[in-house]
């Protein structure tokens, strides 16, 4: 399987994974069960995963393509990820390792929303522009 094939079928699921979460997190009996908080391990599982295959397979054969519009397109995009990586970071640190109590509920909701729409936006960046360049410059 090509690496933008595997990629493409990751994000499928990080995405599926999000919008159930995003229903379950404002569900008040569902919220701090350990269902949902293994749900958001494996999800962290599956970003990093996920951020690992396209670093070690995608944007490192980006950044050596013959072609300059093709490696700076490829550095733009991984300096881009840096401040969703380090959000995404500090939310695991702060949500998935040392959890949450019911008056850090808002915030909890608040910041994982702002995750999501980060993940997203990264997912769809991805796909308008870093996977058809990679299979054109295949």
């Amino acid at each position: 399987m090509s690496a933008v094939l595997e990629l493409r079928r990751g994000s499928q699921g990080i995405l599926e994974m999000m919008d159930v979460l995003q229903v379950l997190i404002r569900a008040d009996h569902v919220r701090h069960t350990d269902t949902v908080q293994a749900m958001f391990v494996n999800l962290g599982d599956m970003v990093n995963r996920h951020f690992a295959l396209e670093e070690g397979k995608l944007f490192r054969q980006l950044l050596v393509h013959d072609d300059d519009a093709v490696k700076q397109t490829a550095r733009r995009f991984l300096d881009g990820k840096r401040e969703l990586k380090k959000f995404f970071t500090a939310y695991v640190q702060r949500w998935c390792e040392h959890g949450m109590t019911e008056e850090d509920c808002e915030d909890f909701i608040v910041e994982t929303d702002r995750l999501f729409a980060m993940l997203r936006r990264w997912v769809a960046d991805m796909e308008a522009r870093i996977y058809p360049l990679a299979e054109e410059a295949a």
